[in-house]
């Protein structure tokens, strides 16, 4: 998937039926954590979390280019759902 701001490719996740973007923060200077559960050291010092995004959010960018904002088009025209959800890039079914 893209980032609707950004257009880099992101991460996507499911808990139950709640959509969830995958970060990653990286470490480049030397890092470790300390896991009490676990008794131990991680060395990477790089971690993965999830925070919940809403599914609209990543259908703002298809939704602007229908009504025309991203290519100079007529504003407003009503089209049909399988024109707004199918892209050269990909399609949504």
């Amino acid at each position: 998937a893209q980032h609707p701001r950004t257009s880099g490719r992101i991460m996507l996740g499911l808990r139950g039926e709640e959509l969830l973007e995958v970060h990653h923060a990286g470490s480049n200077a030397q890092a470790s954590w300390l896991l009490g559960g676990l008794e131990c050291a991680i060395q990477d010092g790089a971690i993965f979390f999830a925070t919940p995004i809403d599914p609209l959010f990543l259908l703002l960018p298809l939704l602007e280019k229908a009504r025309g904002a991203a290519i100079g088009e007529r504003r407003g025209l009503f089209k049909p759902l399988s024109d707004i959800f199918t892209t050269d890039d990909a399609t949504l079914e």
